[in-house]
């Protein structure tokens, strides 16, 4: 693990140190934790909109936890030999107006991919509510800082830095089905300019939640990029989809 999780985990300690030092109050969580179960099969696996490994099923588990000051988000994800991903971030939402308020996020993941390991750092800002202003989406901007310690096709180009910006929108649909079923739609798009490419995704994740618990689901992506650092990391037009299951307690 490198210098940049190391540093991550550094500033994860000295936050919730200070807190501590404000009230022992701010180190127990304001609500119980959320954790998530899910088993799927995924047609491909991409980070930082470089595709990085073809289809599998994979079994994954996140832990969310709100405290006083921020939540805490982690969770990790393994398909076998192929993919493993962890990740571990903060969150708070800062309340504006009646009509407005801010979701800021900060986190970073590590990743193996078929023996080799990268990291990525990233912050977002998602602009919530709306209510007044924009009634049909939510817009977001985020900055991805990403650690590659992949072999992209060239001498010269392993272990490149990459940094870009992404720009969005998202929008979440909950009708209910009635039996203490509801129907859950999240449709969104997002355009993101990394220093060595471009990537463009769009889609959405459509699930049947049963009893707030149970829920299989069904997700579609297009992505698209410009890359030319070698066709196993390019999206020409490619569609992703996910089939599986997902439980929360």
């Amino acid at each position: 693990m490198n210098k940049v999780l190391t540093s991550a985990l550094i500033g994860l300690v000295s936050l919730l140190t200070v807190a501590r030092a404000d009230s022992m109050e701010s180190l127990l969580p304001t609500e119980k934790p959320s954790v998530t179960f899910e088993t799927a099969y995924q047609s491909s696996y991409d980070v930082a909109g470089l595709q990085l490994s073809s289809g599998a099923a994979y079994g994954s588990v996140a832990l969310s936890t709100p405290f006083k000051y921020m939540d805490l988000n982690l969770s990790a994800q393994t398909a076998g030999e192929r993919f493993n991903a962890f990740q571990a971030g903060l969150d708070k939402t800062l309340n504006l107006a009646d009509w407005l308020s801010v979701n800021a996020a900060v986190g970073t993941g590590y990743y193996i991919v078929d023996g080799q390991n990268r990291n990525t750092l990233n912050a977002t800002l998602t602009l919530e509510k709306l209510g007044v202003v924009n009634k049909l989406f939510t817009p977001y901007v985020g900055y991805t800082y990403d650690v590659t310690g992949l072999n992209l096709g060239s001498p010269t180009l392993a272990d490149f830095t990459n940094q870009g910006i992404t720009v969005g929108a998202k929008r979440s649909f909950n009708i209910g089905m009635g039996s203490g079923a509801d129907l859950a739609l999240t449709p969104y798009a997002e355009f993101t300019h990394f220093e060595n490419y471009e990537s463009f995704k769009a889609g959405g994740r459509l699930a049947i939640v049963l009893g707030n618990k149970l829920s299989p689901f069904v997700g579609v992506n297009y992505i698209d990029n410009n890359v030319t650092l070698g066709q196993p990391y390019s999206y020409d037009g490619k569609t992703q989809y996910t089939v599986g299951l997902s439980l929360t307690f």
